[in-house]
């Protein structure tokens, strides 16, 4: 949850570390269920918002250091 939800606030802090350890956690369920085409919340995010036409949006993101690269 620290990875996508925030309440009243952005908090940058610690969201690397719940990323990763969400993404892992996610690629480990969809190998327990069998899926092989299943990949990391993070990467399929990434690639999402890479398709975002909307500039204030991106705007937005890039001055917080979010892009897709990240």
């Amino acid at each position: 949850m620290e990875a996508f939800r925030h309440e009243e606030r952005y908090h940058r802090e610690g969201l690397k570390e719940a990323m990763v350890a969400y993404d892992a956690a996610l690629l480990d369920y969809w190998r327990h269920i069998g899926r092989s085409d299943g990949q990391a919340w993070s990467k399929n995010t990434a690639e999402y918002y890479e398709q975002m036409t909307s500039r204030p949006v991106k705007l937005a993101m890039t001055r917080q250091g979010l892009t897709p690269e990240k």
